[in-house]
């Protein structure tokens, strides 16, 4: 399921139309539950995919249907398939975490070092 979601962070252009299918297949449908009341959007006794995929799809449609969904990235590092949402002020975060970031610029200077 998380290879079906991927397209809706790297930008591509079957995106919705991904985002869609999931949620069509997985029957995502806004309900309440529990005490004290939490949202939820699977509905009540699917297993834990269909539950998990339902909720994941609903809230990546969500983020790009109020025009966040150019936050939604996919690291940038060689060997890392990491997906994120770009919380800096600029949206200018290119890696998920520190260990890429640093993996790639040491790289990079490496690169540049040798003759």
């Amino acid at each position: 399921m998380a290879a079906a979601l991927r397209p809706a962070f790297t930008g591509a252009q079957d995106a919705t139309a991904t985002l869609n299918r999931a949620l069509a297949c997985h029957q995502a449908v806004p309900n309440l539950r529990g005490d004290p009341p939490i949202l939820a959007f699977h509905r009540p006794g699917s297993d834990l995919l269909d539950a998990w995929a339902a909720d994941a799809a609903t809230a990546l449609a969500m983020v790009i249907g109020v025009g966040q969904g150019q936050r939604l990235r996919a690291c940038e590092a060689g060997a890392c398939d990491l997906v994120f949402f770009d919380v800096t002020r600029n949206a200018s975060r290119r890696f998920c975490g520190l260990s890429c970031q640093n993996r790639a610029k040491a790289s990079a200077y490496r690169a540049r070092r040798r003759p």
